[in-house]
């Protein structure tokens, strides 16, 4: 992951400074995770330190599970 994050950040400015945002690494990481079942190119040593995403994956488990339709 840590390779990804230098390729896919964001970065915004606070009071205290710079701040960078990995959103779309932890995607990308997550997907790759879940769709190799942690094996070959989904195997990172370190998934357990990824933060959830909430505004990606709360709508697709709703999606799934009938709870949220889209028109």
């Amino acid at each position: 992951m840590h390779v990804l994050m230098g390729h896919l950040s964001s970065e915004g400015c606070l009071l205290l400074g710079q701040v960078f945002f990995y959103k779309r690494a932890q995607i990308l990481v997550g997907d790759l995770w879940g769709a190799f079942q942690g094996s070959g190119v989904g195997q990172f040593s370190d998934i357990e330190v990824l933060t959830t995403f909430a505004d990606y994956r709360v709508p697709v488990v709703l999606r799934t599970e009938g709870a949220l339709v889209y028109r």
